[in-house]
């Protein structure tokens, strides 16, 4: 990554966290650049490819701000908050207002994407000192962001198909949509919010930037015109795949390289002033308890570059017996967690004492790495991460953090938590959320492939098939499968492993074993439809008497992700169980209150 790269927590609106990128080389150019991201599973999904694009700006030259947006990621507050919108546009502000205190910022631009841009539309019409406004992906009304919410929701929630004594009531008017919830204040403030009747009396500039091939709203344009403001618009490629996978990380580079241009073509200096919009320092939160929390950033030096994570602490002494709790990330997605829960929990222990590490593995939000290699499966199972979650476990003990470890994650998370469980002996609990595997090998996926293809292919389909029973859309679904099953099948069949059993099988035996032997309370949850799942049933590895250190949680609907609040709010009740009976110490406990 290029550029000097410094972390900050502004003390507005609940407490907004600033990432600062610093040019790099010899260029310097006057215009600065805020960020402010999309919401909901577009910014968890978008959020290295927004890091990769800050960097490359500073790289350029530029000063660049990214934020998070209170109650959003790493930021304080809730969903729930008072004037919620009105806290993103004061945000918004507060980080320009950071960035014009750069000697070397003679005008600020604010980068405002998808949902984003209409808060930053309602900074600038609330008099936030902005030169250029970009908007890629935004919607002039913001009627219309709710309408495609609501539409998601709706087809989200079929999807999700839970039964009705597991849904999770909201409040009259909120909306759930891919695991987070809006607010009816929210939503309604939203609805009212159009950007064709903003004040822009204060804006030099504006870039208009399609999605996909999408034209800007024409009237948007005209009533910047209309205010004085100097419009360009254009269409840009590749929103929808920034916003899809936080593993298939796709940086936008055609629209990098516009706003770049567009940014480098007019660096008059700014008439606006500036002044000073809150406090810069640790975050402090009222965070589920009235001691309240303190946040802090940690950097971890590492061979192959720099991990990030977030600190969170109580705000007096801590009160845990020396027990630290380390959580991993959830697959590709950053430190903050799935639908954000690893912030909620590491808050939540914080009040209660504990000290809470959220940690980014390599090359997943914050820390360095190429985003690239995490495309294949084997680099997401890499063996020398095992040495990075034990090194920030040392870095905890060295600044008298903790020295016991509940360590926790989903995914790739959950597998690396069970190595750290296995491998060092400070870790006391270890709790896998939706774990792919326990022994990663490279056969794995193939392994399951040649079974779906089996399933695929059973001969009762085949003769419903036949027999007209399944309608085409179903048959053609089901070739189409077979297809892209046949090569991971072929590569198993060549392969030297695919005669024989599951190897993983006597190798999980002995884990499990090591860990009872130790003592360790070992908590695995699993949606309904996880394929290491039916693995251990068939294999005969839970249930019974030998390992009773090891905790099986069955977590509501077939949702990997966590999704459906029902499966959220059971992995808060399993992570909080597990770090309780860690503090009482005796393995025992957590059996007799999941019993």
């Amino acid at each position: 990554m290029t550029g000097a790269l410094r972390v900050e927590y502004v003390t507005v609106a609940g407490g907004v966290l600033c990432f600062r990128h610093a040019p790099s080389g010899a260029v310097r150019h006057g215009t600065g650049v805020v960020v402010v991201p999309p919401v909901g599973w577009e910014e968890v999904a978008s959020y290295r490819a927004r890091r990769v694009w800050a960097d490359t700006l500073a790289g350029a030259g530029h000063h660049v701000v990214r934020l998070d947006l209170p109650g959003t990621g790493d930021s304080g507050g809730g969903p729930g908050d008072a004037d919620r919108l009105g806290g993103w546009a004061d945000a918004v502000t507060a980080a320009v207002h950071r960035l014009r205190s750069e000697p070397s910022v003679v005008r600020v631009a604010v980068l405002g994407i998808g949902v984003g841009g209409l808060a930053a539309g309602l900074a600038v019409s609330r008099g936030a000192p902005v030169d250029d406004l970009v908007l890629w992906a935004t919607p002039a009304r913001g009627a219309a962001a709710v309408r495609r919410l609501r539409a998601l929701g709706r087809l989200q929630s079929n999807q999700a198909a839970l039964p009705a004594e597991l849904d999770v009531p909201l409040p009259d008017g909120w909306l759930e949509v891919g695991g987070f919830v809006l607010s009816a204040e929210l939503l309604g403030d939203l609805e009212a919010l159009d950007l064709r009747a903003i004040d822009v009396s204060g804006l030099h500039r504006a870039l208009l930037v399609g999605a996909d091939g999408a034209a800007p709203d024409a009237a948007l344009r005209e009533h910047l015109e209309a205010g004085g403001v100097p419009v360009t618009e254009t269409t840009g490629a590749g929103y929808a795949a920034m916003v899809d996978n936080p593993q298939r990380v796709e940086v936008p580079w055609t629209v990098v390289q516009l706003v770049d241009e567009w940014l480098r073509a007019d660096e008059t200096p700014s008439p606006h002033a500036s002044q000073v919009v809150g406090s810069v320092g640790e975050l402090e939160l009222d965070a589920d308890g009235p001691a309240g929390v303190r946040e802090l950033p940690l950097w971890l030096p590492r061979p192959a570059g720099r991990l990030f994570g977030v600190l969170t602490l109580p705000a007096g002494p801590p009160d845990s017996a020396g027990v630290c709790a380390v959580l991993l990330n959830a697959g590709a997605v950053r430190r903050s967690g799935p639908n954000r829960m690893w912030a909620e929990a590491a808050r939540r222990w914080a009040a209660q004492g504990v000290p809470t590490l959220r940690l980014d593995l390599p090359a997943i939000g914050d820390s360095d790495g190429d985003a690239d290699r995490l495309h294949a499966a084997a680099a997401m199972y890499d063996a020398s991460i095992n040495d990075d979650v034990r090194a920030a476990c040392d870095e905890l003990v060295r600044q008298g953090v903790g020295v016991r470890f509940v360590v926790g994650g989903l995914c790739t998370g959950a597998y690396f938590a069970f190595q750290a469980a296995l491998s060092d002996e400070r870790v006391r609990a270890a709790v896998l959320l939706n774990p792919r595997t326990l022994v990663w090998d490279a056969e794995l996926l193939p392994r399951r492939q040649a079974r779906k293809l089996q399933s695929v292919l059973s001969a009762k389909q085949w003769r419903r098939m036949l027999r007209g029973d399944l309608p085409l859309a179903t048959v053609r679904r089901s070739l189409l499968a077979q297809l892209r099953l046949v090569p991971g099948v072929v590569r198993q069949r060549l392969s030297r492993q695919a005669a024989g059993a599951e190897p993983a099988k006597a190798v999980i035996e002995t884990a499990l074993d090591d860990l009872t032997q130790a003592g360790v309370l070992t908590v695995i949850g699993f949606s309904g439809n996880e394929p290491l799942l039916r693995e251990l049933r068939a294999q005969r590895l839970l249930g019974g008497t030998r390992w009773p250190v090891l905790v099986n949680a069955t977590l509501p609907g077939d949702d990997h992700d966590l999704r459906p609040l029902a499966a959220q709010r059971s992995a808060h009740e399993l992570l909080d169980q597990a770090l309780a009976a860690a503090l009482r110490s005796p393995a025992a406990d957590l059996l007799h209150s999941s019993s």
